[in-house]
């Protein structure tokens, strides 16, 4: 992915996402792409799904759970690439 300027993931014929190799890595579109690039970290939230990059998490029980907005929190997976 660090060869190119920009990449498209297709899955079955059909164009999942378009983008830089960062904008790929850091947001993909779909669970298709995410588990391409190794992503299978994902929160849903209010029946909104995210995709979080393991570097990029820092979670704290006591200030996650002061948060209203997040008590319906329903799927948190994470895994190290480590």
């Amino acid at each position: 992915m660090t060869l190119s300027d920009k990449i498209a993931m297709i899955n079955h014929g059909k164009i999942e996402q378009c983008g830089t190799p960062e904008d790929i890595y850091r947001c993909p579109e779909t669970i298709f792409v995410a588990n391409i690039v190794g992503v299978t970290n994902r929160l849903s939230i209010d029946g909104q799904k995210f995709f979080v990059r393991p570097e990029d998490v820092e979670i704290s029980k006591q200030r996650f759970l002061d948060h209203s907005e997040y008590r319906s929190l329903s799927e948190v997976k994470v895994r190290s690439d480590a």
